[in-house]
């Protein structure tokens, strides 16, 4: 089983492409399936991060430019995420 970045709003939407909320990590079936029925996935949006389907709706109407110093920090929020989650084991 390949694990992949299921993105909730689509990629296209450059204010939610690097947006850690709208990246979940999935299968590869899981991933596929999500763009035939989002359904299961919005309950799950729903669940597990309140309000944030209606906040994407208002940044999907914004259109910006994502930086180098964008993705620089995106990775180092990840890299800081990741030692902590080593940190707990």
């Amino acid at each position: 089983m390949n694990l992949t970045c299921g993105h909730y709003e689509d990629r296209r939407y450059e204010a939610l492409r690097w947006n850690l909320i709208n990246c979940n990590t999935q299968c590869e079936t899981c991933n596929g399936e999500h763009n035939i029925d989002r359904q299961p996935y919005t309950d799950w949006m729903n669940e597990n991060h309140p309000l944030s389907i209606e906040v994407f709706k208002i940044l999907k109407l914004r259109h910006i430019k994502t930086t180098r110093d964008d993705l620089i920090e995106a990775y180092e929020l990840l890299v800081e995420g990741a030692n902590h989650v080593s940190e707990s084991f």
